[in-house]
């Protein structure tokens, strides 16, 4: 359709809309009288082009304050400024449900009427101009997310927070990148990441370097890996979790001070940190499993949550090599189970 045609259909539809609003209002005039109507929002809205639909909440009250029942509210928008030619639908249109939805650069009123008052919202609309992209194009092959960001600006230079926006990769296989900008530097190489808005668009080369590390190591912070590592024991192997609740005795890993404590169906997140020449490098994302995960559960990023009494062992993996975490439920009289 041109946009000749698109304008003529606007009209016919604007006409015929205006048409059941006038029969809305006549109809009104003999139903409950209106002295008022509350709308929500009340303060004037700012939209982007293309982004979510705004609905306005509308309530007819009557001189006590009350809300009047039965009465059929008429919407319509009025044009206050735009930068070229318009009707008053072209800025934004809205339904008799009170959603608003935006179509070009400019701002209108919305309108809501019923039995001879009126209220309205103001709204403005902006389309990006002008879309920027930006952090660190270096990484570490470590499968974990960094986030890049993205400014979106209008032709006035005003922030436009909302804008929606569509994410792509060239290479997913080096580094993927999700709808909020999140980037996994998956495997060395290079990928290209575009981030668009309708014609407008930018690009940011990102170069993924290999992660330089011959051991795995769990814990809960590159300190508790390090102190691991110093202390002289096989990679993985040292820390043991211990999880407590009523009934019984409890059993202490051979380091007490780096025990993990939890009461049955408590969780934790749990780390994986590569390690080159006995020092963490880096976190990575390591894959998590439990040998008995009726005792001890854990997702496969890590997540670990206390099942029933007994041991058990975790094992994270990552870039061909594994690491194993002992884990023992056990049970002690002085700890309450967790509230809920």
């Amino acid at each position: 359709m041109t946009l000749d045609a698109t304008h003529a259909a606007r009209r016919r539809a604007e006409r015929l809309r205006r048409l059941v609003a006038a029969a809305a209002i006549a109809l009104a005039a003999c139903g409950p009288r209106v002295a008022r109507i509350e709308i929500r929002p009340t303060k004037a809205q700012f939209l982007v082009h293309g982004g979510a639909p705004l609905v306005i909440e509308a309530v007819p009250l009557d001189a006590q304050g009350k809300p009047v029942s039965g009465v059929t509210l008429v919407w319509r928008s009025r044009t206050t400024a735009c930068g070229t030619a318009c009707e008053d639908w072209d800025i934004v249109s809205v339904d008799s449900t009170g959603r608003v939805t935006p179509h070009q650069n400019g701002r209108a009123d919305v309108e809501v009427s019923a039995g001879g008052a009126m209220a309205k919202c103001a709204v403005t609309v902006a389309m990006p101009a002008a879309i920027f992209l930006t952090g660190e194009n270096v990484q570490r092959a470590t499968g974990l997310p960094v986030h890049l960001t993205v400014v979106a600006k209008d032709e006035d230079g005003r922030f436009l927070p909302d804008a929606p926006l569509q994410w792509s990769s060239s290479d997913p296989r080096v580094a993927a990148v999700d709808g909020r900008g999140d980037v996994v530097p998956a495997a060395p190489g290079k990928a290209v990441i575009t981030v668009q808005n309708g014609d407008l668009q930018s690009k940011m080369e990102v170069r993924v370097e290999p992660l330089d590390f011959d051991g795995l190591a769990p814990g809960l912070s590159a300190e508790m890996a390090s102190a691991l590592v110093d202390l002289g024991r096989d990679l993985g192997a040292p820390l043991r979790v211990s999880v407590r609740s009523n009934g019984g005795d409890s059993s202490h890993g051979a380091v007490a001070d780096l025990r993990l404590a939890l009461a049955p169906g408590q969780e934790r997140p749990l780390g994986a940190y590569a390690i080159k020449d006995g020092k963490p490098v880096a976190q990575v994302a390591a894959r998590w499993t439990s040998a008995s995960p009726a005792i001890v559960s854990v997702t496969s990023d890590g997540h670990v949550t206390a099942r029933a009494p007994g041991e058990t062992v975790l094992t994270a993996s990552f870039g061909g090599i594994s690491a194993t975490l002992p884990a023992t439920v056990s049970v002690r009289r002085d700890l309450e189970p967790p509230a809920r």
